[in-house]
């Protein structure tokens, strides 16, 4: 399986697989290969969201210094 192209594409595939390891028609193979990809998918998608919330803190972080009172150039 290869990396899906966005988080969105990655989220949308794991619900198709999810909703197949849930019908009792997916014989057993099958559902051991849907559960690894799913594994894997889940690891991609927790990845994404984990470097996303980095970016936003560092965002927040740069706007925290720029909002934040100057001190030094009063005095």
């Amino acid at each position: 399986m290869k990396n899906p192209k966005s988080f969105e594409e990655g989220m949308a595939r794991l619900q198709d697989l999810l909703d197949r390891l849930a019908s009792p028609d997916t014989p057993l193979e099958e559902a051991i290969s849907l559960y690894t990809e799913t594994a894997a998918l889940a690891e991609y998608c927790t990845a994404a969201l984990d470097k996303a919330q980095l970016k936003m803190q560092t965002i927040d972080e740069r706007i925290a210094q720029l909002t934040k009172p100057q001190e030094a150039s009063e005095e």
